[in-house]
């Protein structure tokens, strides 16, 4: 576009990408929810969780692919949970998702693992149908694979081998003692404590490096965000275990615990592989959001009485107004 003339850069054009890909991911989780019965203030909370997470706000505001294969996944989700019901349009977002959750490393890839063949087998009468649809991306991730294979010498390349990282962490290389099972949160946890670390950056940067813009969201985390967002990660995680409950009843909800398992099973082996306190980030599971988010929506669809609606949509807005204001957005 640059060369033809336009007046937008390749680093703008890349932030424009993920700020859609970022707008269109909020959607695609209301229209699953909806799918699956959920009501309007339930399905409020599933894109506010989307949207206005501060890990969210960050990367879709940057060149990141993670947005994009967040949407990929999603409306590979969304796909399966139409094409369950008999939707011809659910053949669609699959065809589409294909190919955006896959162009990327593991985090898209390992969805598609789960979503490919259940896509398949809610439908066994018309699988030809469901392959077909699913073909043209297939094959166009097929290709970047076998590319990546013969190019780079293995199908999955990670930034430390393209790179060669292990020259240039600016924090150190290797794992210390304790650092998978100390659950410290102090202020910048990252370089001690896989966990701390990853679960503090949903929430805001853990610690930036000297030589790094720091951005409008949080760098530290106030004692009033550990709390919310203490809060809010168990009844994400206590929703993304209960809605394989629905499983007899909607086949499509696995997806919405497996998908999760399987991400953060690849995050951890990224970590093993990558010994560096730079991999931590919760960046990494961001593709596992919409899934996430989805699970919570339902599960406070089912905790909320229809008299209580009201009362659930301001709870909603109160969050989301938190974290618009941790990621510089609010006053």
């Amino acid at each position: 576009l640059h060369r033809q003339g336009f007046q937008i850069t390749l680093t703008q054009a890349g932030r424009d990408v993920s700020g859609l890909a970022w707008l269109l991911e909020g959607w695609v989780a209301i229209a699953i929810a909806g799918a699956l019965g959920a009501r309007w203030p339930s399905r409020a909370a599933t894109a506010a969780v989307v949207w206005l997470l501060p890990a969210q706000a960050m990367v879709g505001s940057m060149v990141y692919n993670e947005t994009v294969t967040d949407l990929g996944v999603g409306l590979v989700v969304l796909g399966v949970t139409l094409w369950a019901r008999n939707q011809s349009w659910g053949l669609v977002w699959l065809g589409l998702g294909l190919p955006l959750a896959g162009l990327a490393k593991y985090s898209g890839l390992d969805a598609l693992v789960i979503a490919v063949p259940l896509a398949i087998a809610v439908r066994p009468d018309r699988w030809t149908l469901t392959v077909l649809a699913l073909l043209p991306g297939g094959a166009l991730t097929a290709a970047y694979y076998i590319r990546n294979l013969i190019a780079l010498g293995t199908p999955l390349p990670l930034n430390a081998d393209i790179f060669d990282l292990k020259n240039w962490d600016p924090i150190r290389w290797g794992h210390p003692s304790g650092y998978f099972t100390n659950l410290s949160l102090a202020g910048c946890a990252a370089p001690d404590s896989f966990v701390g670390g990853f679960w503090k950056w949903f929430w805001g940067i853990d610690c930036s490096f000297q030589n790094l813009p720091s951005g409008p969201w949080s760098e530290q985390l106030p004692a009033w965000l550990v709390v919310v967002g203490g809060a809010t990660s168990l009844f994400v995680l206590a929703a993304t275990v209960l809605a394989v409950i629905g499983v007899r009843r909607e086949p499509a909800t696995i997806l919405l615990t497996a998908i999760p398992m399987l991400t953060m099973i690849a995050f951890i082996y990224f970590n093993l592989r990558v010994p560096s306190a730079t991999t931590d980030k919760g960046l990494y599971l961001l593709p596992a959001l919409i899934p996430m988010a989805v699970a919570a929506g339902l599960l406070l669809d089912r905790l909320t009485p229809g008299s209580w609606v009201r009362l659930g949509y301001a709870a909603v807005m109160t969050w989301a107004m938190a974290m618009a204001a941790v990621s510089g957005v609010g006053p």
